[in-house]
């Protein structure tokens, strides 16, 4: 898949608290994003569940409302790796089927007029903010990982060495 890590330079590299800051904000906003998966799931679940059809058993709901957000991610995937029309068009199904379940749940006894401020809200809140950048956050986080524990250790040396008086030359390596 397209790699969605944002580059930090080799000089912001060598200033720990600002790559412990980007690390931060990166995990921050996969707590958002698994949240706003959370939102999307459950909309997904309940439109469906809304949706004026029989149904064998009303637990199914729990699994269809998962199937939109793991089939645009699989196939998004897919789609891009290998170039795949099939697949892009399994991952654009699904992504309809994911705002249209949406919508239902969010405007159901509302005014007409609500379905298009739901559909923006869904399309830019809920796959934007959970699909996407569930990936995206996810990416970022592997691949700074290293680098923040090292600008923790560096900071905290840094601190340590302020409070008991030692420069950093003092510190094993």
């Amino acid at each position: 898949m397209s790699r969605l890590v944002v580059s930090i330079g080799n000089g912001l590299r060598k200033k720990p608290a600002i790559v412990l800051i980007v690390f931060l904000v990166w995990c921050a906003l996969f707590l958002v994003a698994l949240r706003l998966s959370w939102e999307d799931y459950l909309t997904s679940t309940r439109g469906y569940l809304l949706i004026n059809t029989n149904k064998t058993s009303m637990d199914v709901a729990w699994f269809v409302g998962a199937l939109p957000q793991l089939l645009q991610v699989a196939f998004g995937f897919v789609a891009l790796e290998k170039r795949s029309q099939g697949a892009l068009a399994i991952s654009l199904i699904a992504f309809l089927f994911d705002v249209v379940t949406d919508v239902v749940y969010k405007t159901a006894g509302l005014p007409t007029y609500s379905i298009p401020i739901a559909t923006i809200e869904s399309v830019v809140l809920f796959t934007l903010g959970s699909e996407f950048l569930l990936i995206a956050s996810f990416q970022n986080i592997v691949e700074y990982a290293g680098d923040a524990s090292r600008a923790a250790l560096l900071l905290g040396r840094s601190i340590l060495g302020s409070i008991l008086g030692n420069s950093h030359d003092d510190f094993p390596q």
